[in-house]
């Protein structure tokens, strides 16, 4: 019998166990960084 391959994020909260609160608490962190990264890959202000 085939078994159905585990997602990526219900791996990582397998794999988490007890600690699920602080495992979405980490990915918000990052998520919340990324989102400030600044978006010009140039080095430059970006124009208008």
């Amino acid at each position: 019998m085939k078994q159905k391959k585990k997602s990526d994020i219900a791996a990582l909260l397998d794999y988490a166990g007890n600690h699920k609160g602080l495992t979405f608490l980490g990915l918000s962190a990052v998520s919340m960084l990324l989102s400030m990264a600044p978006t010009s890959v140039s080095g430059r202000p970006p124009g208008i």
